[in-house]
């Protein structure tokens, strides 16, 4: 079934923007729009009107249709919606044919109604007959709502064959057929067996068995269910994968809608008007065929950009979807440039190891592509997944460390004022901490360094541009990777054996690798410092251990070791060892402590003395540090951050190359210093409460960013220039770690909150009809934190200070109340009252009822219509102006005038005889009122003899 559309479109050069485009018909259900069938119609210019079919609907329901054009940068906007109808069509064979008192001359037959009917059901049709006696064929003609019919006059212990059709305005339906005979009633069915497979393909194959006993009537379905088996021999469920109807002498189906490269069994039941037989022996195990993937990989995503190259990663078809074997499965990349020039080009990633990532080389620097992914086999490819766009870089690094951003200056019609600067967000990929942040000033910067930046490390970076009122959005993100550099020392550098003339060394790859590690370089001599006298050894980048032979006893050697990118060698690591077997654990470290003077608010200076190093040199120390006063010890081997004004215990191991010392002693508590906050309080509201006064709210920072105790707040507010420029010149003091649009400067006032407890401050004496900036900072004894996220606020109203004045509801009508009332006094109005809003709702159900109207001046008066009969409503009045809206009045109420009653619930009769009838009734669901009596009105509906 399908709806022909005809489109028209008009070829203008603002409709196509010089590019070919092709038109998408797009179909969906009227209640389910998210269920989309899009055709996709290629015009035949120079003609205007084109045709597009879309097929596969359902008949008899109402879809949307529309159109749109699209090139290659995208979709174009959809048209208006039309609603259309497919047509009517012949409906589908009726449901639950059965027989019930069954007779020697008689029976009855019931049905449903068909699960497809494709249109209105204006009737069925039912004929039956005795096999081979056509003259004994009687037909008879039902309505729509006969669901069932008797069958006289029929010959005892005679076969029939019955069917029945439903009919619409299209034409009679699917005949459902059955046999029966009189006075034998019909039995379940006995089980299809001997099941073999054949003609076996991707999708399909064919199950040929014997039917069972038919229970004395013909066999209506035959039901085909399947098992999975997958290569470790785990059943899946068994499940129904084919239904066949009304074909009551078959003895072979084709079963459709497998899986490809799928091993399954199959059973199978037959079904008469009974019910259904017992199960059948399952068939023998077989294999669908390979086919191509029907679908495509997830998730593509852009990982990193250069100027000539784009990586990315996917999330690769699982084993069930790859409908061949696992090893003849590929990834296709398509990669073409969005401005169309250019060929397409493709990239096949073998799936080695599961391989989901690969990088695309030999692109053009600052150019769009697009990017589409499919899988392979060896049998053919799947569909290509959705486009992702992606951008080469401008951008570049320019060594391990720095790297050079450009980007473009705002449009004239996305400023929004005068452009200040631009800020640069960069972090690193993935990094869970808080972005970075660099300011480039003055709208005519446009490229930027980043310095000090970690070596072959890929970062995040986005650019927003700013004003005076803020921050712009920012950009999309743009992925670069810093240059290799020479990697930093291995780590962890122990001889676990050491022999007379043999040492084995072990190593761990660097903290700092600074790019990929191709191979580690051991070199060793006695401990003579001759340089003369080195031996050299090279391995591979996977090596992590070892053994030099060849060695003096009890002598001391120097060994170094360095690891090695494509940029060169990078730092040595070195260490002492002596060729002895008298070798134990060291000794742990003695008198830890932390004298006073070494304590600071992030770090503590600590003193120890080095114990025995059981002849073995000692190659590190390991510290743990304890939060008090129920953390957990934890160990370190670098620096330890510590937190401001906070209790720790420490203590410290030793390691050699046989192993670890026994713990040390702990140090006596030690508590750090205090520091600056670390976040200001977040302002909440600003709220004008006079003409020249205004009520900052706000909440406290994090109790873990005060660094100590906290003293107070400051509020700092300044009085805006009307200006720009001039306040541009004057009073903008950028800070390259300032991150808030707004700054504390040298015409700011401020006042102290020395309570950390309150959460707001009245700022008094401002000047009328002026807009100022406000921010804060929280401080203790240290200092002030950074400042807040700015709020502005224009001074001169402020919202009313008192609710509307002598309201009255009365009642109207049983649907209508009238509420009347003053205005607030003069001196409480704080501005030009600019309106009003009415709040009611039914009394006890104001969550569910509560309704809202505004009313405007000079209105004192409404009328709040469309309400329930006799019911209680309350009533409350706000007045407004434009700075906000005032308090709300006390609730008034009234209830609304009763109405005529709805009809009885129910009604019923009893104890019916001859000349009287018992008449029983409910109340009205809604009586609307107070209920006075019942009116009973009867007469026959016939006239009486």
């Amino acid at each position: 079934m399908g709806i022909s559309l005809t489109l028209t479109i008009t070829r203008t050069d603002s409709s196509t923007n010089h590019l070919s485009h092709s038109t998408q018909l797009l179909v969906w259900p009227e209640k389910s729009p998210e269920e989309v069938i899009v055709v996709t119609i290629t015009p035949d210019y120079p003609g205007s009107r084109h045709t597009g079919l879309v097929s596969g609907l359902k008949k008899f329901n109402w879809y949307f249709g529309s159109t749109l054009c699209f090139t290659t940068p995208g979709d174009g906007p959809r048209s208006s919606p039309i609603l259309l109808q497919t047509h009517e069509d012949t409906p589908g064979p009726v449901r639950h044919l059965s027989f019930t008192a069954i007779l020697d001359t008689s029976l009855r037959v019931s049905w449903a109604e068909p699960e497809d009917k494709n249109g209105i059901i204006t009737g069925y049709v039912l004929w039956w007959e005795v096999p081979g006696v056509e003259s004994g064929r009687v037909e008879r003609t039902l309505s729509n709502s006969t669901l069932q019919h008797q069958l006289t006059g029929l010959t005892s212990t005679t076969l029939y064959t019955l069917q029945v059709a439903a009919l619409t305005t299209a034409g009679r339906g699917v005949v459902t057929p059955s046999t029966i005979s009189t006075g034998v009633p019909p039995e379940l069915p006995g089980s299809p067996s001997n099941l073999v497979i054949s003609n076996i393909s991707p999708r399909t194959a064919t199950l040929r068995f014997r039917p069972g006993s038919d229970g004395k009537t013909g066999i209506s379905q035959w039901i085909v269910e399947g098992q999975v088996v997958k290569d470790d021999r785990k059943e899946d469920i068994w499940t129904v994968v084919y239904q066949k109807d009304n074909q009551p002498d078959a003895d072979s189906v084709e079963i459709p809608d497998l899986s490809p490269f799928t091993k399954y069994r199959f059973r199978m039941r037959q079904a008469n008007i009974v019910g259904s037989s017992n199960i059948s022996a399952p068939s023998r195990l077989i294999q669908t065929l390979q086919d191509a993937p029907d679908s495509h990989p997830s998730n593509l995503t852009l990982l990193s950009a250069t100027q000539t190259s784009l990586r990315f990663n996917w999330k690769p078809l699982p084993e069930t979807e790859f409908n061949s074997s696992p090893e003849t499965v590929g990834y296709r990349l398509r990669v073409w440039r969005t401005d169309g020039q250019g060929e397409d080009r493709t990239e096949d990633v073998e799936r080695e190891g599961g391989t989901s990532e690969t990088t695309v080389e030999g692109l053009n620097p600052f150019t769009q592509y697009q990017v589409q992914i499919q899988a392979y086999n060896s049998i053919g490819s799947g569909p290509w997944s959705h486009t992702v766009a992606a951008l080469t870089a401008e951008s570049e690094a320019v060594s391990s460390t720095r790297i050079l951003l450009k980007w473009s200056p705002l449009p004239q019609a996305q400023k929004n004022g005068i452009i200040l600067g631009y800020k640069v967000i960069y972090s690193e990929k993935d990094s869970e901490g808080p972005p970075s942040v660099q300011v480039a000033e003055g709208e005519g910067s446009v490229t930027l360094i980043l310095s000090g930046l970690k070596k072959y490390t890929v970062y995040e970076l986005q650019v927003l541009a700013y004003t005076r009122m803020g921050d712009g959005p920012q950009s999309g993100p743009l992925l670069l990777r810093t240059r290799e550099d020479v990697p930093g020392p291995p780590v962890r550098m122990v001889f676990p054996e050491v022999r007379l003339s043999s040492v084995r060394v072990v190593w761990q790859p660097p903290t700092n690798p600074n790019g990929i590690i191709l191979g580690y370089q051991i070199s060793y001599c006695l401990d003579s410092r001759d340089p003369q006298r080195w031996t050299t050894v090279e391995v591979g980048s996977t090596a992590r251990q070892f053994t030099v032979t060849g060695l003096s006893s009890e002598q001391a050697y120097v060994f170094r070791l360095t690891a090695r990118t494509a940029v060169g060698w990078g730092e040595e690591q070195e260490a002492l060892v002596v060729t002895t077997e008298r070798r134990e654990r060291p000794q742990p470290p003695r008198k830890l402590s932390v004298p006073q003077e070494g304590v600071e608010s992030r770090h503590v200076r600590l003193h120890w003395v080095t114990g025995s190093s059981g002849s073995s040199p000692l190659r590190y120390f390991t510290l743990q540090a304890k939060e008090l006063p129920n953390g957990d010890w934890n160990a370190h081997t670098a620096d330890i951050p510590l937190k401001p004004f906070t209790s720790y215990k420490f203590r410290m191991l030793a390691t050699n190359d046989v192993g670890d010392s026994v713990l040390s002693k702990e140090t006596e508590a030690v508590t750090t210093l205090q520091d600056v906050p670390e976040e200001p309080p977040v302002i909440l509201a600003v709220k004008p409460t006079t003409t020249t006064s205004v009520m900052v709210q706000w909440k406290k920072p994090n109790d873990t960013s005060i660094n100590g105790v906290l003293t107070g707040y400051r509020l700092y507010y300044r009085e805006l220039q009307v200006n720009v420029s001039t306040f541009v010149e004057a009073e903008v003091q950028a800070t390259k770690n300032n991150t808030t649009s707004a700054l504390i400067t040298t015409k700011s006032t401020f006042k102290t909150v020395s309570s950390a407890a309150l959460t707001e401050f009245e700022l008094t004496q401002l000047k009328k009809f002026k807009r100022y900036q406000i921010v804060m900072t929280s401080y203790n004894i240290i200092g002030e934190s950074p400042p807040s996220t700015p709020v502005e606020v224009s001074v001169g109203e402020a919202a009313p200070s008192v609710a509307p004045q002598s309201i009255k509801v009365s009642a109207v009508s049983p649907s209508t109340l009238e509420v009347t009332w003053d205005t607030p006094p003069l001196e409480t109005q704080n501005g030009l009252i600019q309106g009003y809003k009415i709040h009611y709702w039914e009394r006890d159900k104001q969550n569910q009822s509560e309704k809202v109207k505004v009313i405007f001046v000079p209105d004192t008066r409404v009328q709040l219509s469309n309400l329930t009969s006799y019911t209680p409503y309350l009533v409350t009045l706000t007045a407004f102006n434009t700075a906000g809206d005032g308090p709300p009045s006390d609730p008034r109420g009234a209830r609304t005038m009763q109405s005529a009653p709805s009809a009885p619930s129910y009604l019923s009769f009893s104890e019916v005889t001859g000349g009287s009838v018992n008449v029983s009734w409910g109340a009205p669901l809604t009586p609307n009122g107070q209920l006075e009596g019942y009116r009973i009105i009867y007469q026959p509906t016939a006239p009486v003899q």
